[in-house]
């Protein structure tokens, strides 16, 4: 790792031990094995054991901090199925994690889905210097970011309270508003195989596309919303 990625490493835990006083860090997934083979629980969740299974992903030297999960492989077989316990029932969240990816398509960091609503959440790449993010169905259009797809480690974290939600690209807040849809109102509902890393889902756990070519690293989850 070299000197910049440490002290924005080290910048971004600061910022996160300080806007997170009052939330409650819920699910920590390093990625820090030595392999990966299919075995249920394979994947270490640090908090509250919210462990999850790799698909075709092996654990990376190419990391943040030790060891990363490498989606590198381009076909919809390649993710990590987590512990939907992790999100499921949160009204209020943040998902942080770093990702390194040089490739321009879509491609899907996180998805959550359920039996009636396969985007209950969703945060996507939407080509280069383009995000995109939808909650219990509703999506946020496009937003205009820097280019992350520069084959460099970038800290992304989407935080939502009700239908409050912030997004922030390397600790700049990037988008702030309010959806004026109120079926974003209440709480996440994210089944059981409905909680995926690096695949876009159009059923629950399956029918997967918009796969993550590149690194995902340091997967953190709150229980309130950064500000």
């Amino acid at each position: 790792m070299n000197i910049k990625v440490k002290i924005l490493s080290i910048l971004f835990t600061i910022f996160l031990l300080d806007t997170s006083l009052h939330a409650t860090l819920i699910a920590e997934y390093r990625f820090d094995s030595c392999s990966w083979d299919g075995t249920t629980g394979e994947i270490k969740e640090h908090i509250n054991d919210y462990n999850g299974t790799a698909n075709s992903v092996q654990p990376s030297t190419q990391a943040l901090i030790n060891s990363s999960a490498d989606f590198s492989t381009d076909s919809n077989t390649d993710y990590l199925s987590i512990d939907n316990s992790a999100l499921n029932g949160l009204n209020s969240f943040t998902i942080s994690t770093w990702v390194k990816t040089s490739a321009g398509d879509y491609q899907t960091i996180i998805s959550g889905a359920n039996t009636t609503n396969d985007n209950e959440l969703l945060l996507w790449l939407r080509g280069t210097g383009k995000i995109e993010f939808f909650i219990k169905g509703v999506r946020s259009g496009t937003l205009t970011i820097p280019n992350i797809q520069d084959n460099q480690w970038h800290h992304v974290v989407l935080s939502r309270q009700d239908k409050n939600v912030i997004l922030y690209i390397d600790g700049a807040i990037k988008a702030y508003g309010t959806y004026v849809d109120d079926r974003t109102i209440g709480t996440l509902t994210i089944d059981t195989n409905g909680l995926i890393l690096g695949q876009d889902q159009d059923s629950v756990g399956g029918d997967l596309d918009q796969n993550f070519l590149g690194n995902i690293d340091e997967l953190k989850i709150f229980d309130k919303i950064l500000t």
